[in-house]
């Protein structure tokens, strides 16, 4: 049963979308570090979660990615569309006229760049959609997190997502040392779980270790 399928139960969610009622908008935020095409390669992921899709640009990169690499996966994007408190606290923010159309935007997106196949929107929050991915069965090996950004809400998003992440796999933050809430709740969980965070401007990276053969062995 494929993704959408299980979530879905058979329905479209891009039923009636028609890329030319929107203006191609591809805007976004770190969406083409060169991580994101590298974790592609190197997880061969059967199944990518991003938390916070905003426009879709990032998606449209992991998509691409596994399209070149020859990985079969499906991306899982998981946002509610609404914008993140700043969009709606900050005086004169950029994008505030968006919000209203975003998920139109972003659905537009994936059909114009035709990948609407194998990216499936989910419109939740964070923790909800940890809780239902949770309820499946289903472990990511690849998790991409650029939700919100207040310290309190990527701590939760951290202890919501890590879980899920496949052994073996990754999760992936943004915007680690640009918001110094991000990186505070990233170093922090990190340390609290004792785990080797690879860190730079921008992007911060935590591996989930294989267990061992010898150990695996010795598993009921």
């Amino acid at each position: 049963m494929s993704l959408r399928d299980l979530l879905y139960r058979g329905a479209d969610p891009y039923a009636g979308v028609n890329p030319a009622d929107c203006a191609e908008d591809v805007q976004g935020w770190g969406s083409d570090h060169s991580v994101l095409a590298q974790a592609v390669h190197v997880l061969r992921p059967h199944l990518i979660v991003e938390i916070g899709s905003w426009k879709g640009r990032s998606a449209l990169r992991l998509a691409e990615a596994a399209a070149t690499f020859g990985v079969a996966c499906e991306v899982l994007c998981v946002d509610t569309w609404l914008g993140s408190a700043e969009h709606w606290l900050w005086p004169d923010h950029p994008h505030h006229a968006d919000l209203p159309r975003i998920y139109e935007i972003f659905r537009a997106n994936m059909v114009r760049h035709g990948v609407a196949d194998v990216v499936t929107p989910l419109r939740l929050t964070s923790v909800a959609a940890s809780q239902v991915l949770t309820h499946h069965g289903l472990r990511p090996e690849l998790v991409y997190l650029d939700a919100a950004h207040d310290e309190a809400s990527v701590a939760a998003d951290l202890a919501a997502w890590w879980p899920l992440v496949a052994p073996g796999g990754a999760l992936i933050g943004d915007d680690y040392l640009t918001w110094p809430t991000v990186t505070a709740a990233a170093d922090r969980f990190a340390a609290a779980h004792g785990l080797r965070l690879y860190g730079e401007d921008g992007k911060f990276v935590l591996r989930k270790r294989a267990p061992s053969p010898v150990a695996a062995a010795f598993e009921e």
